[in-house]
């Protein structure tokens, strides 16, 4: 009998194969385990502080006594992850003779914002919300202003509104109360049947004459109704009218929309209720971080005393002048903060003015272009700061001013683009374009 032994290279190559073998049927198995399906016993979700379990295992979408797979568990945990309702999620199951049990740890995004309805006026906003909520489960009047769930939101919303007989496109923005403020809001927002204002109605503007009434309102007559754009420019408006008088506190409420006669003709008759507080007198004025000027200096200034009627276009003014002050003596980012400090009982107000001086800064180098060589030569001969003075912020304006003769050569006033550029050594350049 002849035995026939392999080669040890032989032996190596069948090695390898069973290998790869080996490799394939695993991936294979795991593959399909994945799709495997199984009877699904209990979903937990613990960890969050701001929803409650039952809205979270509503928002996986996972029903007990379904049949899901492995990777189902995953792509609900995914899912619920691209909401930006969560910072953190991890899970973990555990395989039962009759099925599969799965349990979610949270923790909660820290960003969620309160949500406004701008122009949604076809049912009140605890309705809406109440709605919304049943949709989407993660939403109680907040929402994070990242992620998929402000987008489910704005579809809710569209959802909602069409079961009551509104069919409009709903969309969202982000609200700031200025140019490099914070985001502070989300704004919801009907973008295809728009109501207009037809009339707004003052609730508590005692004070204000009829005239005073209609004019710091009719410009919002005819427009699009927007909710924050309403409130926020009767802030400033009336915040302006009554400060002048002294009634520092006012407040204005949120806007309070009806339809005129029925929604089907989208007009609107808003009543704004406003809450106009008591007139206050100064009480006192002082100074803080003034060192470069005495603070007797900055008093003469003022165009507000002790006892008066806290007006507040006089304390605009006098700060205004105390800044001009400073910028003609080289400070030229001198601030002035004013703090006021209210007592209640008597109606007064201690203002407590905080100065910060910067920097001082003196004249640097000086161009002028766009004129005849001769104007230009006579222009440098009057300018009478020199490099290294002091500089004078309001200098330049009055140069241009005293010059107007040469500069417009008796023609037409030509145009003027003053720069003054502050450089790193503390001294302004200048420069003049005609």
């Amino acid at each position: 009998m002849i035995e026939f032994l392999p080669s040890p290279a032989t032996i190596f190559v069948m090695r390898r194969f069973h290998l790869l073998c080996s490799a394939i049927l695993l991936l294979a198995s795991s593959s399909v385990f994945a799709e495997t399906t199984f009877k699904l016993q209990t979903v937990r979700v613990i960890g969050s502080q701001r929803f409650r379990e039952d809205e979270l295992v509503a928002a996986l979408g996972l029903r007990p006594g379904n049949e899901v797979s492995l990777d189902a568990l995953k792509k609900a945990a995914d899912q619920l992850m691209e909401t930006g309702a969560l910072a953190k999620l991890e899970y973990k199951y555990t395989s039962l003779s009759s099925g599969v049990s799965v349990e979610y740890q949270v923790s909660d995004a820290p960003d969620f914002l309160p949500c406004r309805y701008e122009n949604i006026v076809w049912m009140g906003s605890q309705e809406l919300t109440h709605e919304v909520h049943d949709i989407v489960p993660l939403f109680n009047g907040e929402a994070p202003t990242s992620g998929t769930l402000v987008d489910q939101v704005a579809e809710a919303i569209s959802a909602v509104l069409g079961r009551h007989g509104v069919t409009t496109k709903v969309r969202y923005e982000l609200h700031s109360r200025g140019i490099g403020s914070p985001v502070d809001a989300i704004l919801f927002v009907s973008d295809t049947v728009k109501p207009k204002v037809q009339e707004v109605i003052l609730s508590g503007a005692n004070l204000l004459t009829p005239g005073e009434k209609m004019e710091n309102t009719k410009r919002l007559v005819g427009d699009d109704y927007l909710a924050t754009r309403v409130r926020e420019s009767l802030a400033n408006e009336l915040g302006f009218l009554y400060g002048n008088r002294g009634y520092l506190r006012l407040q204005v409420g949120e806007p309070q929309p009806v339809f005129v006669d029925n929604p089907q003709t989208g007009l609107l008759r808003v009543t704004v209720p406003v809450n106009e507080g008591a007139q206050y007198r100064v009480k006192s004025i002082a100074w803080s971080g003034a060192a470069a000027t005495p603070a007797g200096t900055l008093d003469k200034l003022l165009q507000l005393h002790q006892g008066e009627i806290a007006d507040q276009s006089k304390l605009d003014l006098s700060l205004a002048a105390v800044l001009k002050s400073y910028r003609s003596v080289g400070y030229m980012t001198a601030k002035v903060q004013p703090v006021a400090n209210f007592t209640d009982n008597d109606h007064s107000v201690a203002y407590d003015l905080k100065v910060t001086e910067g920097d001082l800064f003196h004249m640097g180098n000086l161009s002028m272009q766009g004129l005849d060589p001769s104007v230009l030569q006579k222009l440098q001969k009057n300018w009478k700061l020199t490099r290294g003075d002091v500089y004078n912020g309001e200098y330049v304006q009055s140069f241009v001013k005293q010059n107007a003769a040469l500069i417009n050569g008796n023609g037409r006033p030509k145009s003027v683009k003053i720069q003054q550029i502050a450089q790193p050594e503390k001294v302004i350049d200048v420069t003049i374009d005609f």
